[in-house]
């Protein structure tokens, strides 16, 4: 880098199946680092919308980041099978708490309080 070329802003990605871009551009159109901006501008833009929207909700510890994860894996040129961890961890955790919240508010229905 200190001595040669460096031309990281040069790099560009190519649009391929079955990622949502490609159904809007044809497979093969380059995809820039212009376009990665824009990309995290969305996906940090729906991270803070569904943290606004949820700020009191102990949930929106997982539904701000899996807003995050689904508005990049929307606008991404590749959609690479491991690329799903991300939102399936977060799809878990939030069942987990969905789950434990039902549990206690189911548990306190069948309290007797007599």
């Amino acid at each position: 880098m200190l001595g040669g070329h460096f031309h990281m802003l040069s790099f560009q990605w190519h649009v391929t199946r079955p990622s949502p871009v490609s159904m809007l551009v044809p497979e093969g159109t380059s995809f820039g680092w212009q376009l990665r901006m824009v990309q995290a501008l969305f996906a940090v833009g729906g991270g803070v919308a569904v943290a606004r929207l949820l700020r009191r909700s102990p949930h929106a510890l997982w539904a701000a980041p899996l807003a995050i994860v689904v508005a990049r894996l929307l606008l991404d040129p590749l959609l690479l099978p491991y690329y799903l961890e991300g939102p399936e961890v977060l799809i878990l955790v939030g069942a987990a708490l969905g789950a434990t919240r039902f549990a206690r508010v189911r548990g306190l229905s069948r309290e007797s309080f007599a």
